[in-house]
């Protein structure tokens, strides 16, 4: 055996090769072949039997491509090599298993030779596609632009490199036959006797650097990379020159060319998907990994959906096998054709709008530019953590690095898909109009977008719930090797792909398939029929994609495809969730208190993820989807929607390395030694004077029994200054940031307001005056719970600060927050008056908005009086001395935290007549504030909604823009605020370290000022009109508004044919 060979461990059976996965793998991947051979068999009658004349020229080329296809097919389910990796051993575990040495070889260079054929028949496919569109007379032609010629030339390359790979496969017999592989694989992998007793004659790709192995890498690297540079070449011809070609030709050749490049295309991204991709991934990532069994078998299952793929591009893509298939689809179940029944179009249904009601060009432009510095920020970001990880991860988290890696790719790959494409929606016309970077895009561009944002979706939703997976794991499995499949992670990575493929791949077919529905004129047309002024979209965006909403068959699949999936992922992760809550909790008596704590960082942290996923991708999606029923112009919601949906890996990022330690450690220091200071936990741990002063009284006797119930506990349990320090930094800036941008709308508000807004600006006015008073208290205080014992750590601007001034800050909290509320609820109340009010000088006292603004006043003032009544009050229970002493006598440790704040406000769980006065005050002002809003909601949505048809279009107009602005500020409300605080005060019981949950809560409520500046600048069009106007002196450009609205060709083509009725 070659040197290579002794360098590579000695290792058991058990961690390279688990017979229990290979035999799950085996059997689906055996009914996966089974059918895939039969639907082969039935493409291969569809492509002899139902081709129409004008493709006989490519059927040649597409039945050897199926025929290719199903060789490989048929080779893999034959032989199936299981490498056992890094030991290159190939165990076969097809039909004809166990086989002899010479079979195992003769299939494993046979199985090049099928892959190289179906290169050259896919190859076959594209240039066909390019030399119909430019080649004229192929008789005439050259030879380098006749198809015979590439067939002739690819089959001799194949050929080369088929021969030297079968050669070199019997001239290896020298160094891996028989007896020598049998003692390597007995040498160096323990047990393996097992694999002896049932396959004797084993091959072995060993790393020695013989000959005959130099000869097939050689063979395979050139005859790969040749194939590789043919299909660049002749994409790229076909994308520049053959789309050149196309305005030469009728308009029935370009769609037949259309249909079938569309084909070529999909089966290449198949090929790279299902192929390439999954092999050179799986391989690569085995060194991640202690056991690759898992990953070979989810590697093998996933190139066996391959030729199911194929096949359903191949009938899906091309008209006449769709309709013949959907024909007999009908004919078996007795149900008229789908493709020519008469069914009502929900589309006729729809108004016909301008398009300044359904779309801004404003809103999408400063939507667009906010969300682009987003992604790039949060890029670089994403790759900073990729490095983190792969870096900084200690040696027990090595288990849990593959999934948080594949956790960030995956959100890394969303966040580049949304900034590429970022599909913004025409409600409710369902036309995906695309202002990423690649727009204007083509309409397949577009189409191939679309499902692969599910695919990432996806994905992104399997490493998290892996995240999840591999915790209830760690706590209730002790050993992984001897559990049942039930109980490994790799069964459910194993399932949630298999889910997600089927999903994903039900999405493209449906995508391709609804050409015949939405494509080309037919988009265009209905544009421009439904909504008047369109052509200055298409004259950007000629190709658009139209997702109607008529009951179509591809839009059933496609709906149901994401649903079932949806539902798929819903159920486990409630299943875990519940199971890590009260199974994994209880098994954590039974761990080391390293093990314990490590786990309680990281499922934190995962806690946390899943809390991100719902408030920034889920809720904002559904909420926006919803809410344009009741809007007019929805394309403001679209854009807050979008910008929210952007900070999702930026929240995650921020979880990730917040909640892990490491992580947070190493950022910490790396800041500390940019900006030189010391580190925040390396200071001086001296006890101050007053710390001195309490340790020598005599032990607290007068606590109350709820407290005396705690336990007493360690600071880092429930204290951890870096998460602090780096959240206070954090919030810092987005408060200053905040205060500027706060200062800028209040000029806003005061220079261009318009006429018909006068009586809503002291309303405006009062709300981002409360806001940004709101933002510098918490600025100046940002008060820091150390959960369960109540006690109100200040981090501020003012911090260290006096015990007085603690309360003070403490009861302005709640007093800005009432303002708050009451702005906002001022803003609907004016909303639903200015509908149903004609004279208000003769309204009843209850029509009038003085009267709710003084009880809503009133109401607040009661509460805040009796706030800063009790924090005075409660000064017996918990002042000074007290609140230091309860806190040195419950966590140990805690003089670090008295070094730099001696005066603490501890609000505790005691039944106290103070704390029972603030409960209630601020329990009944909540109440009362939250039976109004939902009264007046309920009023604007269904009386002020009625009563607009009474009104000038104006004032409707009007009305939608201010009432939307207010229904998205108190969706922020909900959301930013009381969503994040009650969710994190609740969480906080099941976490014995709070720091992380309170400071991501701290976090998330910084960002709810600035989600209102944007709203009110987006929203509100006179506004939005100075910042674009603004914007477009500062670059020298010209506004949106004021573009020139010329009709490109598409349109003018468009508009002279005939008006769809």
């Amino acid at each position: 055996m070659g040197s290579i060979e002794d360098l590579l461990p000695n290792v058991a059976l058990e961690d390279v090769f688990d017979l229990r996965i290979v035999e799950i793998m085996k059997r689906i991947t055996d009914v996966i072949s089974i059918t895939a051979i039969i639907l082969s068999i039935f493409v291969v009658y569809l492509i002899l039997t139902v081709t129409p004349k004008y493709m006989y020229g490519l059927r040649p080329y597409l039945l050897f491509y199926i025929l290719s296809g199903l060789s490989e097919k048929l080779l893999a389910a034959l032989y199936k090599g299981f490498v056992i990796l890094p030991h290159g051993v190939y165990f076969p575990v097809g039909w004809l298993a166990p086989m002899s040495h010479t079979t195992t070889q003769i299939f494993t260079a046979t199985t090049y030779v099928v892959t190289f054929l179906l290169l050259t028949s896919l190859l076959m496919l594209l240039i066909d596609r390019y030399l119909a569109m430019t080649v004229t007379n192929p008789n005439t032609a050259p030879f380098y632009k006749k198809k015979s010629f590439y067939l002739c030339f690819f089959l001799t390359i194949s050929g080369i490199a088929s021969f030297i790979n079968l050669y070199s496969n019997l001239f290896m017999d020298q160094y891996n036959y028989g007896d020598v592989t049998a003692r390597y694989v007995l040498k160096k992998i323990a047990g393996s006797q097992k694999l002896l007793d049932y396959q004797p004659d084993l091959l072995s790709f060993n790393l020695s650097n013989t000959l005959p192995q130099t000869l097939i890498t050689y063979s395979i690297i050139g005859g790969d990379a040749f194939f590789f540079i043919f299909f660049v070449i002749f994409i790229v011809l076909n994308i520049v020159e053959a789309k050149k070609a196309m305005h030469l030709v009728s308009v029935r050749s370009r769609r037949n060319h259309n249909m079938l490049i569309k084909m070529t295309y999909a089966q290449i991204l198949g090929l790279l998907t299902f192929i390439f991709l999954p092999q050179f991934s799986f391989t690569y990532l085995y060194g991640f990994f202690s056991n690759s069994s898992y990953l070979f078998a989810v590697g093998l299952t996933v190139k066996d959906f391959f030729l199911l793929y194929d096949i359903g591009v191949t009938v899906i893509c091309i008209k006449p096998y769709r309709t013949f298939v959907t024909n007999l689809f009908c004919k078996c179940t007795n149900k008229p054709d789908v493709l020519t029944r008469s069914s009502r179009i929900i589309e006729d249904l729809l108004p016909n709008v301008t398009l300044e009601d359904v779309f801004d060009l404003n809103a999408v432009e400063v939507m667009k530019r906010v969300t682009d510095i987003l992604s790039i920020a949060t890029i670089i970001l994403s790759v900073f953590v990729i490095y983190l990880i792969l870096t900084a991860t200690p040696k027990y988290m090595y288990g849990l690095r593959p999934y948080l890696l594949f956790y960030i790719f995956s959100g890394l790959s969303e966040k580049i898909l949304a900034a590429l494409f970022k599909p913004f929606v025409i409600f409710p016309y369902g036309i995906y109009y695309p202002v990423g970077w690649l727009a204007p895009m083509s309409h397949t561009t577009v189409q191939i977008f679309s499902p692969t944002t599910y695919v990432v979706t996806f994905l992104l939703l399997t490493s998290l719930l892996m995240l999840l997976i591999d915790r209830y794991f760690a706590m209730t499995v002790t050993n992984p090797n001897t559990a049942p499949f039930y109980k490994k992670k790799f069964f459910y990575l194993f399932l949630c792909l298999t889910v997600s493929a089927i999903s994903c791949s039900i999405d493209f077919y449906a995508n391709l398939f609804m050409d015949q529905y939405n494509y080309g004129d037919v988009t265009a047309r209905y544009l421009l029929r439904k909504v008047s002024g369109s052509q200055k979209l298409l004259d950007y965006q000629p190709d658009l994609l139209s997702f109607n909403l008529s009951v179509t068959f591809p839009q059933a699949l496609m709906g149901y495809s994401v649903i079932g999936c949806g539902a798929f992922f819903l159920f486990l992760f409630s299943a875990f969730i519940i199971l890590n809550i009260f199974v994994a909790k209880k098994a954590m008596h039974f761990v080391s208190v390293r093990s314990r704590k490590n786990h309680n960082m990281l499922i934190k942290m995962t806690y946390a993820q899943i809390l991100g996923l719902l408030g920034f991708i889920f809720i904002p999606q559904i909420s926006f989807f919803y809410l344009p029923a009741y809007i007019a112009n929805s394309s403001y919601i679209f854009a807050v929607g979008l910008t929210i949906q952007d900070c999702f890996l930026l929240y995650d990022i921020g979880v990730t390395v917040i909640c892990i330690k490491p992580y947070r450690n190493f950022v910490t220091n790396l800041f500390c030694k940019c900006t030189n200071k010391p580190d925040v936990l390396a200071g001086s741990s001296k006890i101050s004077d007053m710390a001195v002063k309490l340790n020598t009284i005599s032990r607290f006797e007068s606590m109350t029994s709820l407290e005396d119930l705690l336990p007493n506990m360690a600071l880092e349990d429930v204290f951890d200054l870096r998460a602090v320090e780096m959240m206070k930094r954090f919030t810092d800036i987005l408060s200053i940031a905040t205060i500027i941008l706060s200062v800028f709308v209040i000029y806003l508000i005061f220079t261009a307001t318009p006429k018909y807004m006068y009586g809503l600006r002291p309303y405006l006015l009062f709300y981002v005056l409360s806001g940004l008073s709101e933002k510098i208290v918490a600025a100046l205080f940002k008060p820091f719970v150390i959960f369960p014992y109540g006690i109100y750590y200040p981090v501020g601007w003012l911090a260290p600060m006096s015990h007085t001034t603690v309360q003070i800050l403490s009861s302005t909290t709640y007093v800005v927050t009432f303002l708050l509320l009451t702005s906002l609820l001022m803003l609907l109340i004016d909303r639903y008056f200015a509908m149903t009010v004609t004279n208000p000088n003769t309204a009843p006292f209850y029509k009038k908005k003085l009267f709710y603004l003084f009880l809503c006043l009133t109401i607040s003032t009661i509460a805040c009086v009796v706030n800063y009544y009790a924090n005075l009050f409660m000064g017996q229970h918990n002042y000074g001395e007290v609140s230091a002493r309860y806190l040195l006598k419950k966590i140990s440790g805690s003089q670090k935290l008295l070094d730099y704040q001696p005066d603490l406000l501890s609000f505790n769980l005691s039944n106290t007549f103070p704390q029972s006065l603030i409960g209630y005050s601020v329990i009944g002002c909540g109440g009362f504030f939250f039976v109004l809003f939902a009264i007046f909601i309920i009023l604007n949505i269904f009386v002020a909604k009625k009563a607009m048809h009474f009104v000038s279009v104006r004032s409707r107009r009007n009305h939608n823009m201010l009432i939307k602005m207010t229904y998205a500020q108190i969706l922020g409300l909900l959301a930013f605020i009381f969503i994040p605080q009650i969710s994190f005060f609740y969480l906080s019981a099941y976490f014995s370290n709070a720091t992380y949950l309170f400071a991501v809560g701290l976090t998330v409520q910084d960002f709810f000022l600035l989600y209102d500046i944007g709203v009110t600048v987006i929203c509100i069009r006179p506004y939005r009109v100075f910042v674009a106007d603004l914007f477009c002196k500062w670059n020298k450009e010209p506004s949106s508004l004021t573009r020139s609205t010329r009709i490109s060709d598409a349109v003018v083509k468009v508009n002279t044919i005939s008006r769809i009725r």
